[in-house]
């Protein structure tokens, strides 16, 4: 039982870490867009 919750609190951590670059990513692109939106009016 304890193997299980700490194999899934180490998933966690991962899917985490994953979600906070993903979100990096995405501020990134929408500044790029938004800037690029800018330049053509």
């Amino acid at each position: 039982m304890v193997d299980r919750i700490e194999y899934n609190v180490e998933h966690a951590k991962e899917f985490v870490d994953r979600a906070v670059a993903d979100t990096k990513k995405a501020v990134q692109y929408q500044s790029k867009a938004r800037r690029v939106s800018l330049a053509f009016f």
